[in-house]
């Protein structure tokens, strides 16, 4: 009887599930260690071509104990880590917990008590009758492991109040309701979840799967449940093409903040009421498209980038009259004025044409990003699966992020953080066939799909 109970043992240990502290801050969860390989399609070449996606500046926080990449099998063999296993990282404050299967128990007590002795006082102590390995630097523990029933789990950073190492000395098969509840049908070869956010992320061929969603909407463009549109035909292209369904006051929103980014003299009272005016004019149906990047002076300037970016927008009105009217008086609002076929906007850098067509306006500084959006305003509506579509030329963007210079970024914190996301994936953005992405409202959050792509033929 007690030996069919010891053998019950590992396997009530290896519940499925995150095997993390509750409270933490971050999750990560991989179902089985050698699975990661499925992501090699996408990490090898990208690995190539960005220093972040080096195992050298992932590999030091998978372990509180060991520098080692989960991506390896064999690198994980030699500590007693079982690859064909799972492994959880949670963080909680500075502290950093790991739980992972183990393949050969002796390895892996030999390989965590030479770290746990370089670090400090090597010791052991029994908390509520688990046996915990510790290190200590004058009479603290810094770092700990405990192994149970074919699994070991470490920590190290901060400390830890005697009810969390009690805690900590029962987490072998502990599964995290909190983290559960959370990854709760996310999937993927690696699960991730934060405050707010649960994501898995899979390998499918040469791309990159991310698919997950969050308890909140956190796009200020606010998404509303998908319904038919005369924007469900129309072939992405250029640089960013989205097409979306959001409500009409966080539209309206969207498009007073970028006519006034790019002119003072809209921030009139009249122009500002005039801007607002338009939710209630639209039904939340648009679609944008940004032809290129076209910077002329310094981009420093918010009115700079806004002519920069050449771009043109379709958005949806409740009716052909709302429309008409709503452009008509927008064209009578200083600092616009009628052009005969609708309203002309003069920005501090560059102009805003407003048309309308039927029950469509069209928004746009350029005449070929305008003339890519030509065939919705004839087209039937359409029903679509997702509220927000969305594509990305990766090679336009590599180029666009090109063409922000140092100087460009003194003074403006959104170049710099676009400079230095330039600096670090241009050369992977220069190597991509796509970036697309869908979302639709889920609850009070958002249900989100990310595709990265590699173009054919690149390898590491």
């Amino acid at each position: 009887m007690m030996n069919a109970f010891a053998l019950l043992v590992p396997l009530m240990l290896a519940t499925p599930g995150p095997h993390a502290v509750e409270g933490a801050d971050l999750v990560v969860w991989a179902p089985k260690l050698e699975a990661l390989a499925h992501l090699h399609g996408f990490l090898g070449p990208a690995s190539e071509r960005s220093v972040l996606m080096q195992p050298r500046s992932y590999a030091p926080d998978f372990h509180p104990l060991f520098t080692v990449d989960p991506f390896q099998p064999e690198a994980l063999t030699p500590l007693g880590i079982d690859p064909a296993g799972p492994a959880t990282l949670s963080r909680r404050g500075r502290g950093q917990f790991i739980c992972t299967g183990v393949q050969d128990a002796a390895r892996f007590e030999k390989a965590a008590k030479e770290k746990l002795e370089a670090a400090g006082n090597l010791g052991a102590t029994k908390v509520q009758g688990v046996t915990v390995h510790t290190s200590s630097l004058e009479g603290h523990p810094i770092a700990a492991y405990v192994l149970r029933g074919g699994e070991a789990c470490a920590w190290a950073g901060g400390t830890l109040s005697p009810a969390q190492m009690a805690e900590f000395a029962k987490l072998p098969g502990h599964v995290s309701a909190e983290a559960q509840k959370a990854l709760q049908g996310v999937t993927g070869v690696v699960r991730v979840r934060t405050r707010g956010l649960a994501v898995g992320f899979d390998g499918r061929g040469s791309a990159l799967i991310a698919e997950g969603h969050t308890t909140e909407q956190r796009m200020s463009l606010a998404l509303v449940p998908a319904a038919p549109t005369p924007f469900a035909g129309l072939v992405p292209s250029g640089l960013f093409f989205a097409r979306m369904r959001v409500t009409p006051s966080s539209l309206a929103a969207f498009i007073k903040v970028q006519v006034q980014s790019g002119c003072e003299a809209c921030d009139d009272a009249a122009m500002a009421q005039q801007l607002e005016g338009m939710a209630q004019v639209l039904t939340g149906e648009a679609v944008v498209r940004i032809d290129h990047l076209e910077p002329g002076a310094s981009l420093s300037r918010a009115a700079a980038r806004l002519n920069a970016l050449r771009f043109g927008m379709v958005v949806e009105a409740q009716d052909a009259a709302k429309a008409r009217q709503y452009v008509d008086a927008l064209a009578r609002t200083s600092p616009a004025h009628s052009t005969g076929d609708g309203a002309l906007v003069p920005l501090d850098a560059g102009e805003l044409r407003v048309e309308a067509h039927g029950r469509l306006i069209s928004i746009g500084n350029d005449p070929l990003a305008l003339q890519a959006l030509a065939p919705v305003l004839v087209a039937k509506a359409v029903a679509v699966s997702h509220s927000l579509e969305a594509r990305a030329d990766p090679a336009l963007a590599a180029r666009a992020l090109r063409q922000i210079s140092l100087m460009d970024v003194i003074g403006s914190r959104e170049l710099a953080g676009l400079f230095a996301f330039g600096t670090e994936f241009g050369p992977l953005l220069g190597t991509s066939e796509v970036l697309e992405a869908w979302a639709q409202p889920q609850g009070n959050g958002t249900q989100f799909h990310l595709r990265w792509a590699l173009k054919p033929g690149v390898t590491p």
